[in-house]
């Protein structure tokens, strides 16, 4: 172990010190390893301009709006899904969908009925962005 705390400017280190800088590096790669994770749990938080946003289920229902784009809302992954409830994957990625609408200036979206995501560690919504009046 003389090489790794030579490296990083330790120099030669008896047996105890070198436990302890070994103890010392265990402890900090748990609290990033746990810092991770926690921070893994959580829903995407919604903006506060995206709030204003409404989700309309069938496009007909869109009268004189204009048409801006085609996003996704996407929450979890390979990891984060194992700490996450459904209810946060789901609240996570419609927040992230509704926080793209209101940056591309939208105040609606029309879920993409048609397309089927087929994803089991994260949760996928595809919509369409309107601006209406």
């Amino acid at each position: 172990m003389y090489w790794v705390f030579s490296s990083i400017g330790y120099g030669k280190l008896d047996k105890d010190q070198e436990t302890e800088y070994l103890l010392m590096l265990l402890r900090l790669i748990k609290l990033s390893t746990l810092a991770l994770l926690l921070s893994s749990c959580s829903a995407i938080p919604i903006e506060d301009k995206a709030k204003s946003v409404r989700i309309i289920p069938y496009p007909e229902n869109i009268k004189g709006c204009e048409y801006i784009k085609e996003a996704f809302g996407l929450q979890g992954n390979i990891i984060s899904y194992w700490f996450t409830s459904n209810t946060k994957l789901v609240n996570g990625a419609l927040n992230d969908l509704k926080n793209k609408a209101a940056e591309a200036g939208g105040n609606v979206i029309v879920f993409e009925e048609d397309r089927e995501v087929d994803f089991t560690t994260s949760t996928v919504f595809i919509g369409y962005i309107y601006r209406c009046k």
